[in-house]
């Protein structure tokens, strides 16, 4: 996970204009797998950008020579905070399902769909209750708003792509 987040162009915003449409839906879907496992876990006050990872198992973290790594480079590569703090919360997912013997429930990875959204044109910004994408805008809402038995999009390059190109 680390050494996807670290291939991201985190600077290419022409990227992310022509991405745009994908990105919002993979925002999205972001919300709706976020919005399962809150349900799950009996809610957060932290919605909806947290570390779901801790929730479940706080003795199983990432290793800290990971973690120095990514933070090295986010900072100095990703221009915003939620970002910086989503790619950790990303990073410690990614140790918890290899390495934990909690029993999971049958829902996807939450943060596959926001990691996609990076690599499809790095930040978005959040104000007033909305992820911004410059162009586009998703309203964060509550967690109860964004349940949803149905994925979003399917996070497939080959129908983002053409979300985007249907889109543009």
């Amino acid at each position: 996970m680390v050494n996807r987040l670290t291939a991201i162009n985190w600077a290419d915003y022409a990227t992310g204009d022509r991405n745009a449409a994908s990105r919002t839906l993979l925002m999205r879907e972001f919300l709706r797998r976020a919005a399962l496992w809150v349900e799950y876990l009996g809610g957060s006050e932290r919605w909806p950008f947290f570390d779901i990872a801790e929730r479940i198992d706080p003795s199983k973290r990432a290793d800290p020579g990971l973690i120095e790594r990514l933070d090295e480079f986010t900072s100095g590569n990703v221009p915003e905070f939620i970002a910086r703090r989503m790619c950790r919360a990303a990073v410690h997912w990614a140790e918890l399902r290899q390495s934990t013997k909690v029993e999971l429930p049958d829902l996807l990875d939450p943060y596959e769909p926001l990691v996609v959204l990076y690599e499809r044109g790095g930040v978005f910004f959040v104000e007033n209750g909305v992820a911004d994408f410059e162009l586009r805008r998703v309203p964060l809402r509550d967690w109860q708003a964004n349940l949803a038995p149905e994925p979003i999009v399917e996070i497939d390059p080959a129908v983002l792509d053409d979300v985007d190109r249907e889109a543009n």
